[in-house]
């Protein structure tokens, strides 16, 4: 599982990766929300985030791996809920 980024700049913001589902319509949406210091869950990304000069260095993804876990994911919800996919 990759762990979840949040990157500091310099001006002190936070960037973190967000994502939206409703399950009762098809919408779904990715972003970034940014944070500045005072507003609320700051303190607990500024623990976690790499600054933004280290971000680049972050190793890349492995579409091998990740076709992977996406089938063993498929195979288990199969066995778990008896259904064709997820």
């Amino acid at each position: 599982m990759t762990p979840e980024i949040a990157v500091r700049y310099p001006d002190g913001t936070i960037h973190v990766a967000v994502g939206y589902a409703d399950p009762s319509t098809p919408v779904f949406a990715c972003g970034t929300d940014v944070l500045s210091p005072g507003d609320d869950d700051y303190d607990f990304y500024a623990a976690r985030a790499v600054p933004a000069s280290e971000h680049h260095r972050t190793p890349p993804r492995d579409p091998a791996r990740a076709a992977a876990l996406k089938a063993e994911f498929r195979r288990r919800y199969r066995r778990d809920h008896g259904r064709r996919s997820a």
